[in-house]
């Protein structure tokens, strides 16, 4: 089985191509794949991602920051949603980018929180006791501190580990569509086997589970 964690800027497109497109293959490909979403936001995502998705003109800093705490309150809530079970906290964070990309709403709100857990079918009371908890707020330092560590560089990045061995996982940061069409092959089972695969095409990091700034260059 993989276990691939996703690390992606809520605001971008090809982001949230990649979701449904992990979430149609973790579908197709039952019982071999464990997949979680790690939504990441900063200023420098804010500044450049929602820029280029709704405006002509770029954002003033006043505006960045709004947005910032906009993005910052909803990658809370799909935290909180995470506590509920994994798959709740993709559909919440789908449902919200749905909302921003698709949708084009600017703005965020408890009443749209409100409406996306609806659509997402959690608990509500729970929902919105964990929303403001210390716990959610901890789990969302976590997943930036791990992403600072891993030095990642570009999202969407994804961490591919076979979650029958606790040693070694892959970190991606390009090719993406590439690699998932490799995943969707059956007869790629290990992470030997995908390793073998990318190595004779890509510049990849290999990496140590049990220590991610631990890293290992592979050439082409």
């Amino acid at each position: 089985m993989f276990e691939i964690n996703l690390f992606i800027n809520p605001l971008n497109k090809f982001c949230f191509e990649m979701e449904k497109e992990l979430i149609k293959l973790a579908e197709q490909r039952k019982q071999k794949f464990r997949v979680h979403f790690i939504p990441i936001v900063s200023i420098k995502t804010v500044k450049y991602n929602f820029y280029d998705t709704f405006l002509k003109n770029q954002l003033l800093i006043e505006e960045q920051n709004i947005v910032f705490k906009n993005v910052y309150s909803a990658i809370l809530d799909v935290k909180a949603a995470q506590f509920q079970g994994q798959k709740k906290g993709q559909k919440f964070l789908i449902n919200f980018q749905q909302k921003i990309i698709q949708e084009k709403q600017e703005s965020y709100s408890t009443t749209l929180a409100k409406e996306l857990a609806k659509l997402t079918k959690i608990d509500m009371a729970i929902f919105l006791e964990d929303r403001k908890s210390t716990l959610v707020k901890n789990a969302f330092y976590r997943d930036h501190q791990k992403a600072k560590d891993l030095n990642l560089k570009y999202l969407p990045a994804a961490i591919i580990f076979d979650f029958n061995s606790n040693e070694d996982g892959i970190i991606i940061e390009n090719y993406l569509p590439e690699i998932l069409n490799f995943l969707s092959q059956k007869s790629i089972n290990s992470i030997e086997q995908l390793f073998n695969k990318l190595t004779h095409k890509y510049d990849i990091v290999f990496e140590n589970k049990s220590d991610f700034q631990r890293k290992f260059k592979i050439a082409k």
